[in-house]
């Protein structure tokens, strides 16, 4: 088995935590097709009845894949152009996995230029981010995977506020939590230049402020909003007090 074939397969048993994993004749083709022909660019794997399914297109119903894909359009013919293979996995829907890429690896890896051009690809990545935080949180029913900082609660309040076709009462309510939730964050700084027993009172300010969110009468903050932000707090105080 050479070394590029072994990567991918390895790497894609790891990422389903299965080591038996068997696959069919057309799974065969996609695969010796990604590696032998340098126009193929693309190879994708998931999981279907127990059988590996590989595909040299992207298949639009998966909800969990790993996709190989390669930064130059070669014949992936000796071990030396496993360096030449990068991989993305999918493990939600396409959107929430784009926003945390986005978030948690391109738009810090471009922080530190600062040239006109980056400039405006990072100004454009933070419309992305923004824009796909709201399609990812969704409306009738909140996916909180997205939220995973007070200030990523923040921003998805102002990113509602500053919708231009959110209608008034929306813009309003979302302005309102901004600035609550904003509030918190001070709150949280401040217990970040803190000793033990200063960090009482932010946390009494913090516990107020929930209470406030919690029985704000225009629209119904959910429980289950409500309880995943304690728990970020939660994760928050005690990482504090392990650290002091």
């Amino acid at each position: 088995m050479s070394l590029i074939r072994k990567f991918i397969l390895s790497t894609t048993e790891y990422f389903f935590n299965r080591s038996d994993l068997s696959f069919n004749k057309k799974a065969e083709e996609a695969l010796s097709d990604f590696i032998h022909h340098s126009q193929t660019l693309l190879l994708q794997s998931y999981i279907c009845d127990d059988i590996l399914m590989i595909h040299t297109k992207i298949q639009f119903d998966q909800k969990k894949s790993i996709i190989f894909y390669k930064s130059k359009a070669l014949e992936l013919d000796s071990d030396k152009c496993v360096e030449y293979i990068n991989l993305i996995t999918v493990t939600n829907n396409a959107a929430e996995s784009l926003y945390q890429v986005v978030k948690q690896i391109y738009s810090p890896l471009l922080a530190n230029d600062y040239d006109l051009y980056s400039n405006k690809l990072q100004k454009n990545l933070s419309d992305l981010e923004s824009n796909l935080r709201i399609i990812t949180h969704g409306k009738a029913k909140e996916n909180t995977n997205v939220i995973l900082t007070i200030e990523d609660e923040v921003e998805y309040w102002k990113s509602i506020a500053d919708k231009n076709d959110a209608t008034k009462k929306d813009r309003e309510i979302a302005s309102a939590y901004h600035d609550l939730f904003e509030d918190i964050c001070e709150e949280l700084r401040l217990m970040q230049a803190s000793t033990v027993s200063e960090m009482r009172e932010p946390t009494e300010n913090i516990g107020g402020i929930l209470d406030d969110i919690w029985r704000f009468t225009t629209v119904t903050y959910s429980e289950d909003r409500m309880i995943h932000i304690i728990n970020i707090i939660g994760n928050f105080l005690n990482h504090m007090l392990s650290s002091s």
